[in-house]
């Protein structure tokens, strides 16, 4: 159907995940999120999106997100899902990734977020997905800003600072 969890301003401390998002089409929208630091989870997100296919499109807006420990992740999509991830914060502690796209089918957007760390790590992050739509973001501080970028991805009016490098393209043709 059309209807849309909503999970809206809502304050999630210290966490190993914060939203987990499993064959949802939910809203996650003006958020805090900060993961636990001592954490020995296997996976530790403050937000983590899974779908069975591509039928599912969570749209994940204008949070604040934290990631407190190395390996960590701001947003992980993993298998197959569409999610739209605009206007959210992302700030990273220790070497990790903003945005992980660990998938090989769907498209996956990002507009308009602030991802930055002084750490190092990866900004976005791409592990396969067909298209990565990414627009308008500020990346700063990683060893790779847009990383794994494949040759139907779309990378457009990003800004990139203290970064080792702005974008690497894993395929032909070129990005």
């Amino acid at each position: 159907t059309g209807l849309y969890t909503n999970v809206y301003k809502n304050i999630f401390s210290n966490v190993s995940t914060g939203v987990d998002l499993n064959n949802s089409k939910a809203i996650v929208r003006n958020n805090i999120i900060s993961t636990d630091p001592n954490s020995q989870a296997t996976i530790i997100a403050g937000l983590l999106i899974t779908g069975s296919n591509s039928s599912y499109t969570p749209i994940i807006d204008s949070n604040y997100i934290e990631a407190n420990q190395s390996s960590t992740f701001g947003i992980r999509q993993d298998l197959s899902s569409n999610p739209i991830i605009s206007n959210n914060i992302i700030r990273l502690k220790h070497f990790s990734y903003g945005i992980e796209i660990y998938s090989t089918s769907g498209t996956v957007k990002t507009f308009n977020n602030l991802i930055y760390t002084e750490i190092g790590g990866h900004g976005i992050y791409n592990g396969g997905v067909q298209y990565l739509l990414s627009y308008n973001n500020f990346v700063i501080g990683f060893n790779t800003s847009v990383s794994h970028s494949g040759p139907f991805d779309e990378i457009k009016n990003n800004v990139v600072t203290n970064s080792n490098t702005g974008i690497t393209a894993w395929s032909t043709p070129p990005v």
